[in-house]
């Protein structure tokens, strides 16, 4: 059954260049399974009994378009994923709607799907808007000198994951959540509006940055220097994503290092609790505690023999112990 027999789609339906989407401009509610915020409409070959028992794994393809998206047995749960992006974007005054300005580049986007899975099992669908940087034009909408953000170098981990192994201190961790869309752009930069948000006479005005923006990491890590400085923190000379506090004989002592937004950190317990409690505050997080799982590598304490270890899962093989 096409959508076209149960849905009425607008008059002013268009196709998407860049991936072929379609758009459902305007509010669409004459089916539940409509969405009113990212204003597309689900396939109804979705709700057929095969699909109920549809269960993705690790190696099942993430959709690249939104189309694909549409075409998936979990098309309500990508649907629900781009709500909530827009909604963050929204509640985050990522950007404003304006009018079309003549003579003006106006960058595309597209997005990006994701399944994440824990120990094999399915945990969250993430739909993440992404500007399409190569689109963007140098002295206009980006400045050169803002193309470097530095990330912790690998040789830091190792040494702070040491550290806390032989003196025994504490090794947290936490995920800033959406830390790009934190930082404030400087300078006028304007975007296409996502399907569903546009009526061709309009588009946004980027406010904060974005994933993908070509400057977008240099402004989240200047973002996150300033709060790391205001908490008291030193930014170290050799590697520019690590930042010190203290001194580790008076034992207020800390380490946080950062890759982009994954931190780990190493030191008393009260000073990396004022850092995640300030990043919980100002920018919300999510997996603070110990740590366990940072970029995809599992870390193991012994404390009984002052030890560290960490691996690597690989993909449909088994974890390879790095250290």
């Amino acid at each position: 059954m096409a959508i076209a027999d149960e849905v009425p789609i607008p008059s002013n339906l268009t196709g998407n260049a860049d991936d072929d989407a379609p758009q459902y401009v305007g509010k669409v509610h004459h089916y539940p399974a409509a969405s009113t915020r990212s204003g597309l409409v689900r396939h109804f070959g979705a709700f057929d009994e095969s699909s109920q028992a549809f269960k993705p794994t690790p190696s099942t393809p993430d959709p690249r378009t939104i189309q694909e998206a549409l075409d998936t047995p979990d098309a309500s749960d990508w649907i629900a994923a781009m709500d909530i992006e827009i909604e963050n974007m929204r509640r985050l005054n990522v950007f404003t709607t304006v009018p079309r300005p003549p003579n003006t580049n106006i960058i595309t986007l597209r997005w990006v799907f994701h399944r994440k899975f824990e120990n094999g099992a399915l945990t969250k669908h993430k739909a993440r808007l992404v500007a399409r940087g190569f689109t963007q034009v140098p002295g206009v909408d980006y400045s050169k000198a803002h193309l470097y953000a530095p990330v912790m170098r690998f040789e830091s981990f190792r040494i702070l994951l040491s550290i806390a192994s032989w003196f025994d201190l504490d090794l947290r961790q936490f995920d800033v959540s959406e830390a790009y869309l934190h930082g404030e752009i400087d300078g006028d930069v304007y975007m296409e509006a996502p399907p569903g948000h546009g009526d061709g006479d309009t588009v946004w005005k980027l406010l904060k940055g974005l994933y993908g923006l070509k400057q977008a990491g240099w402004i989240w890590h200047e973002r996150l220097k300033a709060d790391m400085e205001g908490l008291g923190y030193v930014q170290c000379k050799r590697d520019h994503a690590v930042f010190r506090i203290g001194n580790r004989s008076d034992g207020n002592w800390a380490v946080c290092a950062f890759w982009v937004d994954d931190e780990t950190g190493v030191g008393s317990r009260e000073q990396l609790d004022r850092v995640a409690d300030m990043f919980c505050h100002k920018y919300g997080i999510s997996g603070k505690g110990d740590l366990r799982w940072t970029l995809s590598l599992k870390v193991e304490r012994d404390f009984n023999g002052h030890k560290v270890s960490i691996s690597q899962h690989v993909p449909g093989g088994e974890g390879g112990r790095l250290a």
